[in-house]
């Protein structure tokens, strides 16, 4: 029996035709379908003709930091290898797909609205105004809890206390993408709770051309040339910056425990799971090596 992660495939006829308005934004094609076992899913291609370049592509990206965060214990939205049947090419489309995470009859409500609505100068000042420090402000201010169906983690019972471990999250996986609008809050019962975490394709080194990970290290990559969405004053910082910064206004120690805790084995073992043809040798190198410098650097914080 094959270990490997199972691929789902998405027919013609699951695909939903009512109008769905939420996460179809971006470089890559997505679309919703409603899968028999799965559920309500986002299907999102693995590659873009927006962005050419060969062997880019963020299926495995989002897969690998899936099964990361389950490492972390963290609500993040399901994702699994998917093929969508292309009606206009007639053929199947790789990509990833994404179970749909919020409950039944809840609304979500992207980061950067409860941003606006919460802090007088945020707009004005955008995006240097986009800081770790204001976006626990704003969950902090509309006491935000954590998402309702989430079994959760003792002492971890607050969204801004979980948004820190989104942010380790980042900051292993080398997530650059936490923008505004890639986070969000979910109306539930008349109480806000976070969303689970979602849309990690912009990790690992996904996005690097084969010829640029033969020509830089992972070492160097990850402090020097990777800046998330945040910003400090008038500078962005790295991920494992922004993890810094939220770790100082909520102290605690558990993410950094459960950092520590992945081991090289459970890295691996993820890896050796990906289906042929979905990774490159050089990216899985590339990623691997990446999350072993990241965590290195991490046990210090």
């Amino acid at each position: 029996m094959s270990n490997l992660f199972p691929t789902y495939q998405l027919t013609e006829q699951m695909r939903v035709v009512e109008q769905i308005p939420i996460q179809l934004k971006g470089v890559l094609t997505k679309s919703w379908y409603k899968h028999p076992e799965l559920g309500l899913c986002l299907f999102k291609a693995a590659t873009s003709p927006r962005v050419p370049i060969p062997n880019v592509r963020n299926d495995w990206v989002e897969k690998v930091v899936y099964e990361i965060s389950k490492l972390l214990d963290l609500p993040t939205a399901r994702y699994e290898f998917a093929l969508a049947w292309n009606e206009e090419r007639q053929s199947f489309v790789l990509g990833s797909l994404s179970v749909n995470c919020l409950p039944p009859g809840a609304e979500s409500i992207p980061g950067g609205d409860l941003l606006a609505n919460t802090l007088p100068n945020y707009e004005a000042g955008y995006p240097l105004s986009y800081s770790v420090e204001n976006v626990l402000k704003a969950l902090a201010q509309n006491e935000v809890g954590c998402p309702q169906n989430w079994v959760g983690i003792a002492g971890i019972d607050r969204a801004t206390d979980l948004f820190v471990g989104y942010l380790a999250l980042d900051a292993v996986c080398g997530g650059v993408d936490r923008h505004p609008n890639n986070w969000e809050v979910m109306v539930v019962d008349g109480r806000l709770d976070l969303v689970p975490s979602f849309d990690h394709g912009s990790s690992l080194g996904g996005n690097l051309s084969e010829s640029t990970r033969a020509t830089i290290a992972a070492s160097g990559f990850a402090p020097n040339l990777m800046k998330s969405a945040f910003w400090n004053n008038t500078e962005r910082v790295d991920p494992i910056q922004a993890f810094e910064i939220a770790v100082r206004l909520y102290p605690q120690i558990f993410w950094q425990q459960r950092l520590k805790a992945i081991t090289p084995t459970q890295i691996q073992d993820i890896f050796d799971r990906i289906p042929e043809g979905r990774i490159t040798a050089a990216a899985a190198k590339f990623a691997i090596d990446l999350l072993a410098f990241n965590r290195q650097a991490l046990a210090s914080v």
